[in-house]
């Protein structure tokens, strides 16, 4: 379905502002006139490419493809004085070039004066470089090249006409203008192509299977013609409908789907009585061509707890199975309306004549950045954790940000100032989910195999190290995946966690359910089991995730200290101590196990069973309780809780100032070192400070232990192969305390990295080659010297020796279970 052209003169209007289109005229000095954009762009465009191997984040790694930039394509004005006087005697591309200039925060007066009096000022303008496999267009650039030093770019420029124009049908490096408010004629029209071109035309783009109708939709016309209403169950199974993702903010509540409003929405609302985002969202589901919209508050019933639990795990189904999801990116509430103000444009955009042997036409010059969309992910949607899944589940999506409306699908990100840019393998990419060129049966059944083999010989390596046969090297389903089949999806899941736990919940209890549509879609893919945040297949891997802790005062950037933490803890109970999401927090770093694939495992634990009760009979929700039983060397420490900061100074500022000791007691425990780098590690890192705030509880005769998740030990594969003998190591502990009076029940209350010392070396040579368990004992005066010598920070002498204890003096694994 293709729409009809905008016209020009409305096309000007909105793209100038108020620029007047009707006198707006093409005025060019002697040496603007002589610039050539056509053939700069097609010059741009011939370059000969070359490729890079690049690391991709959930690849294994990938080839892109660049062209060069033509930076000094084309000699204009021969300083900055020059340029100036040529702004002022009216030519409306140096006044652009000038001005652009002249507002940069980078710009330097003296800097501009030196130069110009050395006679070094040439402007030059060009092209950039630009990446061919990620779709990317050059932008024009303008620079200065003095003798002896780097270049510099003054200003970049994007070309644009159009959207139906002749420049634009010429070269694809033309853009698209970019209204002066979202909810004109242009968006609206461009939004309209985007979907019905993604339709029709991307064979790659979801959904890739059917998803059942979801129970409540609102009807919302083809005309505005009728009172948008309620249905339930009524509309056919095939419909199709668009989903909405957006902030309720404050003032909602009345304008719910409650047992007293249920009859009111299904008779229907007048359109001009609802509030302004949902009132906006239902006239763009009508612009769209589509009857039928879903929109959280009026299709859960919000007074029934059932209804909710019901419909929140069927969130997959309604934002996979949408047409199309309204995103409203720059609303705060519900109030506020989808089309938030647009920043003005500080520079008019100047006019170009833009030649062809055939004909001439003209095209525009804007800077740059009014092309650049806002991706900064701190806009109000963006800050909620229900919002995530919404984006993440939609096979296409529709956002209105603050500077430009944008389209996002398999295929990639269109900006309405007509740039396509190619998804990054990021956590917000479309390409995993809905992909249907990889989901389509064939690939779909092979892949599934590939998965379930994969997986098969993870479960058996677990059973052989569950009868102490452990493998040799750190293996995962992820690491396997990324080897056979390119695609390491646990990486992906990583990435969604890490930014999902950044973001705030009205409840605490949402932390899992808000979550569930997007685990749904992740199994489906894998076939892997869902455990609390975390799959069954990475589970070793993944337990030894560490969360930031949360400032009192969000103005700050960084903790220093328990006195600016907060550690409110949960209102109820949200899940097990091991997974991430049974405490509250900031970003979780879900790889942090310090462990490489290629050194060869000395320790690891076994798994033995993973229990998890649902509050309401559904794994991806809300759970009641948990635990892990997992087999493996457990180390007691001493009474962490006595040493801990608070309990020995009233307050975190005059315990920083307390001398710290490096006495290490044998007495206290059977592995000092250990215990005492735990208790440093407890007082002096904020995050370990944070989680422990947040786990313990204690009770009388409490025991604390550290429990060995992996250690490695030896010269990787890498060094191998470059003749390198040194050993390298590292050690994951999970930080336990027992609950209660029960024999073998722990909570987690922290996470320890002990790495293996190489530097000691410098005081004892064969240890940079002979693994630790064949170490002569090391006497006090190695000690000495090794602090004197090697290190300074107490605690590094610590980690040296709690890695011997670990490494060297291993007790026999045992059982336990992990509340």
């Amino acid at each position: 379905m293709k729409m009809p052209p905008i016209p020009l003169i409305e096309v000007q209007k909105s793209t100038l502002g108020a620029c007047d289109a009707h006198t707006a005229s093409i005025n060019l000095c002697d040496v603007c006139q002589k610039l050539d954009i056509q053939e700069l762009l097609a010059q741009s465009e011939a370059q000969p490419s070359t490729r890079e191997e690049t690391v991709l984040t959930g690849l294994l790694y990938d080839f892109l493809e660049y062209k060069p930039g033509l930076p000094n394509f084309f000699q204009h004005q021969s300083s900055l004085g020059a340029l100036k006087a040529s702004a002022n005697t009216g030519c409306t591309f140096c006044r652009l070039i000038f001005k652009s200039w002249s507002t940069s925060a980078e710009r330097s007066e003296t800097v501009d004066k030196a130069i110009d009096d050395a006679r070094q000022g040439q402007l030059f303008i060009g092209t950039s470089s630009h990446n061919v496999s990620k779709a990317e267009m050059p932008i024009i650039i303008v620079t200065q090249r003095p003798d002896g030093q780097s270049s510099r770019t003054l200003c970049t420029f994007d070309v644009f006409s159009e959207r139906h124009s002749v420049a634009r049908k010429i070269s694809k490096f033309v853009g698209t203008p970019v209204a002066p408010h979202s909810d004109s004629e242009l968006c609206r029209v461009t939004g309209m192509e985007w979907f019905q071109e993604c339709l029709h035309n991307h064979p790659e783009c979801g959904p890739a299977r059917s998803f059942r109708r979801p129970t409540r939709l609102i009807n919302v016309g083809r005309k505005r013609n009728i009172d948008p209403h309620i249905e339930v169950d009524e509309a056919p199974s095939t419909i199709s409908w668009a989903a909405l993702s957006y902030c309720w903010g404050p003032g909602i509540a009345k304008f719910t789907l409650r047992s007293d409003t249920f009859e009111d929405f299904r008779a229907g609302i007048a359109l001009e009585k609802w509030p302004a985002t949902l009132r906006d969202a239902i006239r763009i589901t009508q612009n769209l061509g589509l009857q039928y919209l879903w929109i959280d508050a009026l299709c859960i019933l919000q007074d029934s707890a059932t209804d909710w639990r019901v419909e929140a795990a069927r969130m997959q189904d309604v934002y996979s199975g949408a047409a199309v999801t309204i995103i409203a990116s720059e609303s705060p509430s519900t109030a506020a309306g989808i089309y938030a103000p647009r920043p003005p444009f500080t520079c008019e955009p100047c006019q170009l004549p833009f030649r062809d042997s055939g004909e001439q036409s003209t095209v525009w010059l804007r800077p740059s950045f009014c092309n650049a969309v806002d991706m900064s992910y701190t806009n109000p949607l963006q800050r909620r954790i229900w919002t995530l899944q919404e984006s993440l589940l939609a096979p296409r999506s529709l956002s209105f940000r603050k500077d430009q409306v944008m389209w996002e699908c398999s295929r990639g990100r269109f900006t309405e100032g007509g740039h396509m840019v190619m998804m990054d393998h990021l956590f917000d990419s479309k390409d995993f989910f809905h992909n249907k060129i990889w989901k389509n049966r064939a690939n779909a059944v092979y892949r599934g195999l590939q998965f379930g083999l994969l997986k098969q010989v993870c479960a058996l390596e677990t059973q052989k190290s569950r009868i102490g046969w452990l493998p040799k090297y750190m293996t995962s389903s992820g690491y396997n995946m990324e080897n056979s089949l390119n695609l390491n999806p646990y990486s992906r899941w990583h990435e969604i966690i890490f930014e999902y736990s950044r973001r705030n919940y009205a409840k605490d209890t949402d932390i899992l359910p808000a979550l569930g549509g997007v685990a749904r879609a992740f199994a489906d893919i894998t076939k892997d089991k869902y455990c609390a945040g975390m799959w069954e297949s990475e589970l070793l891997q993944s337990l030894c995730w560490w969360r930031q802790g949360v400032l009192l005062d969000k103005s700050k950037k960084r903790l220093y200290g328990p006195s600016n933490m907060d550690f409110t803890r949960p209102t109820a109970y949200r899940a097990p101590s091991w997974s991430w999401a049974g405490i509250n927090g900031g970003r979780v770093t879900m790889s942090n196990i310090a462990i490489s694939d290629d050194i060869p495992i000395k320790n690891i634990a076994t798994p033995v069973k993973i229990y998890l009760e649902p509050l309401a009979e559904d794994l991806y929700g809300q759970l009641k309780s948990g635990y892990l039983t997992i087999k493996g060397s457990l180390f007691p420490l001493g009474d962490l809780s006595v040493e801990y900061w608070r309990n020995i100074s009233p307050s975190w500022e005059t315990y920083k100032s307390l001398p710290k000791s490096n006495k290490v007691d044998s007495e206290t425990c059977k592995y000092p070192a250990l215990h005492a780098f735990t208790v440093q590690l407890l007082n002096g890192r904020s995050n370990a400070t944070f989680e422990f705030e947040q786990q313990h509880t204690s009770h009388p005769n409490q025991r604390f232990a550290a429990f060995l998740i992996a250690l490695t030990e030896g010269v990787s594969e890498e060094d191998k192969n470059e003749g390198i003998e040194s050993m390298t190591g590292a050690a994951n502990l999970l930080l336990l305390e027992s609950i209660d009076s029960k024999d073998g029940e722990y909570r987690r209350i922290g996470v320890a990295v002990v790495r293996r010392p190489g530097e000691l070396s410098v005081i004892v040579p064969e240890t940079r080659v002979t693994e630790t368990n064949k170490w002569k004992d090391l006497g006090d005066e190695h000690w000495k010297r090794f602090e004197n010598e090697v290190c300074m920070p107490i605690i590094d002498a610590l980690e040296a020796k709690a890695w011997i204890e670990v490494a060297k003096h291993s007790p026999k694994r045992t059982t336990i279970r992990i509340m």
